[in-house]
Parts: C-alpha cells; sequence; structure tokens
C-alpha cells in the first residue's frame, strides 16, 4: 500500500510541471497575436512641420493625425491605404526676408496613399513607408489665400504596439513626411515643399 502511495506521488510530482508549463504555452500563444487579416489604425499626434514656397515660408507646431486600413498579408507584413494630413497651429512666417510671427496664417496639408507596414516579431516593433498624393490649402494674414495642385510625398515611421486585449492595441511611432507640390495659381505655378517630423500615437484593430 505504502509502495502504491509512492507511485502516486512520483507521477503528482511528474505530472504537475508538464500541466503548470502547458498552461503557460498556452496563455504565451494567446498573447502572441497574428498580423493577418483585416487591419485598421487611427494616429493623432504632434510635430514640427515646415511649409515653404517661392516666396513665403512657414514653420511651426502642427497637429497630425493619420488613418489608415488594409490588410495583414502574413504575421509580418501589412498592405494599407492612408489618408491623413496636418494642421499649422504655432507660426513663424518669413516672407520677402521679413520674418516674424502671425496668429492670422492657416495652412494645412493633407494626403492620400498606400503604404507597407514591417513587423519585426514578438516585439511588435514595426517599420512603415507610404507613398503619398499630397496637396495644401491656406491663408496669410486673411490677405493671400491659395491652394495647391495635387502632388506626390512619402510617410515614415518606427512605432511599436502593445496589446491591451486580442485584437487591440495602443502604441507610438517616430514619423516623418515630405510633400513636392505646385500653387493653383494661374500666372505663378511657385513649388511648394512640405515636410513634418513628430510623434503619432495610435490605436489599432486587428
Amino acid at each position: 500500500m505504502k509502495s502504491n502511495y509512492s507511485i502516486f506521488l512520483i507521477l503528482i510530482i511528474l505530472i504537475y510541471p508538464v500541466n503548470i508549463y502547458s498552461q503557460i504555452d498556452n496563455r504565451d500563444s494567446l498573447l502572441e497575436h497574428n498580423h493577418e487579416g483585416f487591419f485598421l489604425r487611427i494616429l493623432a499626434g504632434l510635430s514640427y512641420s515646415h511649409w515653404e514656397s517661392d516666396m513665403d515660408i512657414k514653420n511651426g507646431g502642427a497637429i497630425d493625425y493619420r488613418l489608415q486600413a488594409g490588410w495583414g498579408l502574413s504575421q509580418d507584413l501589412v498592405l494599407y491605404g492612408n489618408l491623413g494630413g496636418m494642421s499649422l497651429f504655432v507660426q513663424r512666417f518669413s516672407v520677402l526676408s521679413e520674418s516674424g510671427s502671425s496668429d492670422n496664417t492657416h495652412v494645412e496639408v493633407y494626403d492620400f496613399g498606400a503604404g507597407l507596414s514591417y513587423y519585426f516579431m514578438p516585439s511588435d516593433i514595426y517599420l512603415s513607408l507610404c507613398g503619398l498624393l499630397t496637396w495644401s490649402n491656406y491663408e496669410f494674414n486673411a490677405v493671400r489665400k491659395g491652394e495647391s495642385e495635387t502632388g506626390y510625398g512619402l510617410f515614415l515611421s518606427a512605432g511599436k504596439d502593445v496589446w491591451v486585449s486580442e485584437d487591440v492595441s495602443l502604441g507610438g511611432a517616430l514619423f516623418y513626411t515630405y510633400g513636392s507640390i505646385k500653387d493653383k495659381t494661374e500666372f505663378n505655378k511657385q513649388g511648394i515643399s512640405t515636410y513634418s517630423i513628430g510623434i503619432l500615437f495610435s490605436a489599432t484593430l486587428f
């Protein structure tokens, strides 16, 4: 009888760690996220932005925002469409070598395009590259107003996702955008270039 009890105890000692390991492994598999399927990401943040034409230079703090939606092609690669823009809100200007600040200057830059995000697993760090169609609206001291033709641009970012549930993550990313466009003015189609460098905070659904 004592021998049977000893065998039973030995079996418990052997099986219990296996059972614990199995539970940990199952928990980790639940936390390990799959990037395949529908993808939706909302981003918003702040940047230093620069808008420059042949006549004017505007720069300062800006609000940046983006909506990205697409499909996970594999565990590591996501194809997405992008709709975004930026609004300058702290503005310094330079016009014909004169500089200053203004509360009546309004600059908006918008973009639309498609890109790819690559995830480095299992850390959920990603790199993203997006080609853009870009355009701009502006108003300087309620005197000069205008808009641009559609040009080209790009969006680059490096970010990190932290999953808070099976389908939702919160994260942040450093980013850079660039745009090259032309003014719509009939007699002077001046070139306009824009760029932004900043940080975006995100919520992602897979």
